[in-house]
């Protein structure tokens, strides 16, 4: 299960989340052919993935602690570092893998056009405005930075309690600020027309929203 996390524990030297060390570097590839280069979150296989260390310590290099995941799940488990690329949001009619996939599927439409286009963006557009507003409401921001300085704040056992407090919580992505990913992802997964790839954005509008009343 996918839980909203922040950084907490070290960094590695230089660079981001993607460059290290020589010893990541080794066991980088090493860790993604064990995993047969899915992510360990939602299962997806890109051309690019990352690896996440389990226990936020960069200095941990064991493959045990070497999680391969793809940009979107990552992205979760640092949330302070989203940016404008997400917002917090109340929805547990869906998990957080599944949150993975509807929006890999968003961007690639909206990225080849046609006349699923508008309908994804509105799709994604009203999912963020509908569901960030209860967060919002209660704590006063859906913003993934705000969120993420909140739990660096956090004791250890408060943030550990995180797993229960939050598990209703979800990140939604800003469709338009990742669609530089579209390319790479609709080679991948999504070879045919984008009438393949999901089709009824307004009965999936529809699904949630009635998932979400059903366990409001």
């Amino acid at each position: 299960m996918l839980i909203i996390s922040v950084k907490r524990g070290r960094w590695r030297n230089k660079g981001g989340i993607e460059s290290g060390d020589k010893e990541f570097q080794a066991r980088r590839p090493q860790a993604i052919s064990r995993d047969g280069g899915r992510c360990r979150f939602c299962s997806v296989k890109l051309e690019k993935m990352h690896v996440h260390h389990k226990d936020d310590d960069h200095d941990h290099n064991s493959l045990p602690n070497l999680w391969t995941a793809d940009e979107l799940c990552h992205a979760v488990c640092h949330v302070g570092l989203l940016g404008k690329a997400g917002s917090i949001t109340y929805l547990p009619a869906m998990s957080q893998e599944d949150i993975s996939h509807l929006t890999r599927a968003i961007i690639v439409v909206i990225a080849r056009g046609g006349k699923d286009a508008d309908d994804a963006r509105q799709l994604a557009r009203y999912l963020i405005a509908k569901f960030s507003e209860p967060v919002t409401s209660t704590f006063g921001s859906c913003n993934p930075a705000e969120l993420g300085n909140a739990l660096l704040q956090l004791s250890d056992s408060s943030y550990n309690s995180r797993v229960t407090t939050m598990k209703d919580m979800r990140v939604l992505f800003n469709v338009d600020v990742l669609s530089k990913s579209a390319g790479s992802i609709a080679k991948v997964l999504y070879p045919k027309s984008q009438d393949d790839i999901v089709g009824d954005w307004q009965r999936i509008a529809e699904d949630i929203d009635a998932k979400a009343g059903m366990q409001a």
